[in-house]
């Protein structure tokens, strides 16, 4: 747990509008104007991005799991993007190519309608490490990011037009 420093002018609080809008979207217009290392997010939109519920991040702020850092200022805590994005480098089973890119986690069902298969197929190609499918292992979960998946899709495709 760290302190925020005094000087908030140069951070911005993700508010998430209540709107249909996605995560996704709404980082995407912050991030027009703000780097990742100036934008804290809330527990329920640092869960969202995520993919976890709000109370498991609580328990592993408690119980101190997974060096997650998080600010806390009053009764208030917030999570900079940047240090979510770099927990999720550090639990992702390759090096992560467009590291940048400011993308909600899927759990493993969503995953599987991503790229039109099921949540088992995905746990096998995650264990046999065949396919070279990008993960994100957190304790016992997996998740995945939408570029990753998308690459992967596209993968798929090239190979299947050359047999």
């Amino acid at each position: 747990m760290d302190n925020l420093p005094l000087d908030f002018k140069s951070y911005v609080f993700f508010k998430p509008q209540q709107t249909h809008t996605t995560l996704d979207f709404e980082l995407s217009k912050i991030l027009k104007n703000y780097a990742p290392k100036q934008i804290l997010l809330n527990p329920a939109s640092a869960a969202k991005y995520l993919c976890f519920s709000v109370n498991t991040l609580a328990v592993w702020r408690c119980n101190k799991y997974h060096d997650l850092p998080y600010y806390k200022e009053g009764n208030l805590i917030y999570y900079l993007l940047s240090d979510l994005n770099t927990f999720i480098e550090k639990h992702a089973s390759q090096p992560l190519s467009q590291t940048h890119l400011c993308q909600c986690l899927l759990d493993r069902k969503s995953a599987a309608k991503e790229i039109n298969s099921t949540s088992g197929t995905l746990a096998v190609w995650v264990t046999s490490k065949v396919y070279g499918l990008i993960h994100i292992k957190i304790g016992r979960t997996v998740r995945y990011r939408p570029f990753d998946l998308q690459s992967f899709n596209l993968e798929r495709l090239r190979t299947r037009k050359l047999c």
